[in-house]
This record gives C-alpha cells, structure tokens and sequence, in this order.
C-alpha cells in the first residue's frame, strides 16, 4: 500500500518571519525544528535564497564556509553516514531498471528543428539527432564538408535531402550568393556565371 499523498505546504507570514530571524545563523537541522517539521531543509534553504536571505559572516566562519557558499576541504557535511530513504509516492513513481520511456524516439526517427531543417536520430542515446542533408553528404563523400566549407539546397527547399539537391560551397561563395539577391536579374546571371568560372579555375 503506497503512502498518502501529501498536500503542497505553503509558507505563512510566521513562517517566513520565523525564517527571516534565524536563518542567518541556523543550520538546516536548527531550521526544520524551528519550523516544526514542516519544511525540508532543501526547501527551507530555496525559499531563503529567494527572499533574498543568506549566511552571517560568524555563520560562515564557524562553519567553515568560504566566500562562494561551499565548504572548505576537509569539512564533515551535516548529513554524512545519514542513510536517506525517500518517501511519498515517490517509489511508485521513479523509474525501474530496463524501461523504456514512453517518449523515447527510434533510431532514424525524424523531425523539423524551428529552422526548417530535417533532424535524423542516427544512435540510441540523449543528443544523437544529426542534420539530414550532412548525414546524406556524409553517406555519400565520406565525410562531412571540409572547415570553411558549406552545404546549399538547390533548390532552396530545406526538406529536400536529396543528394542531388545538395551543393558543398565554400563560405564566401554562400555569402556573394546571399548579396546578388539586391541585384537585376542580368547582374545576378553575371555573378553567377563568374562564380562558375571560378570554380573551373580552381579545378573544382
């Protein structure tokens, strides 16, 4: 049988005074019997921060805290040797060994990222989505683009992966591509057609 559900406790006014005069100088454990129980000491500590309340300087100094809130080296923290058993539901609710979330995506599942592009999972594990149009460039060079170097849709269409629609360009060409669009159409054409002679040029 799991244990009642316990109801959200909100803080009263006497509580966040009875916070607001001790906390300076209390410990967690000060703090909680202070409070009757009411309250964890994370919780106690979350609301304290937000109020704006932290440690005194004899706080501190008893404790051996440095400047940045943390324990000096060789400090025994209040809760070593404390064997913590959680309680509430919250065995009915943690994950066992082998599941499987029920929102976990396959390998190859795909989706749209808020630019446009087509996403591909390509293993099992947390940040494994890829671009796409680089894993079908990659499928068919080797490789990825080399430094400096980008891939273009040809059509300009973003979903359109195929191979045949994929251009590899260096980042200068991409950015005169991007300018001649203020540009006539015939002055486009001649922009164009020097870039492509560039290239031949260049033996690419």
């Amino acid at each position: 049988m799991s244990a009642p559900y316990k109801k959200r406790q909100y803080w009263t006014p006497e509580q966040i005074k009875i916070l607001a005069d001790n906390y300076h100088e209390s410990t967690s454990e000060e703090m909680v019997e202070l409070l009757g129980g009411v309250f964890l000491g994370q919780k106690i500590c979350d609301k304290a921060k937000k109020i704006g309340l932290c440690k005194s300087e004899t706080y501190k100094s008893k404790y051996k805290i440095s400047s940045n809130g943390r324990f000096s080296a060789g400090i025994k923290p209040w809760n070593k040797g404390i064997n913590y058993k959680a309680g509430g539901r919250s065995i009915e609710t943690r994950f066992k060994p082998g599941l499987v979330p029920a929102n976990r995506s396959s390998v190859g599942t795909k989706r749209i990222d808020t630019e446009g592009y087509i996403l591909i999972k390509i293993e099992e594990g947390m940040h494994k989505f890829r671009l796409l149009h680089r894993e079908v460039w990659k499928e068919h060079h080797g490789e990825y683009p080399s430094s400096g170097m980008v891939l273009v849709f040809k059509d300009g269409n973003k979903r359109n992966c195929k191979i045949d629609n994929l251009e590899c360009i260096s980042r200068k060409e991409l950015m005169l591509r991007n300018s001649i669009n203020k540009y006539p159409e015939e002055i486009k054409d001649v922009i164009r057609l020097r870039a492509v002679i560039t290239r031949k040029i260049n033996g690419k």
